[in-house]
């Protein structure tokens, strides 16, 4: 007799934001968020998108002090 089971195993992918849009992750990690990758609207909207992806949890990564925009 057979049995059957479930293993989860954690993937990890790496995406450019450009190719976030219209996906789902349920955990989405974007690294070394400064203001000054966020100066303009298109990038504004990127990371908008990116952020937005994460169905559980986002994590930020920075370094140096905190941006007031965040």
């Amino acid at each position: 007799m057979f049995t059957s089971f479930q293993i989860r195993v954690p993937l990890l992918f790496k995406v450019l934001l450009c190719m976030t849009k219209g996906l789902e992750f349920d955990q989405v990690i974007i690294p070394q968020v400064t203001d000054r990758k966020c100066n303009s609207d298109i990038d504004r909207s990127m990371f908008y998108v990116s952020a937005t992806r994460a169905m559980h949890k986002l994590t930020l990564t920075f370094v140096g002090m905190k941006s007031k925009q965040f």
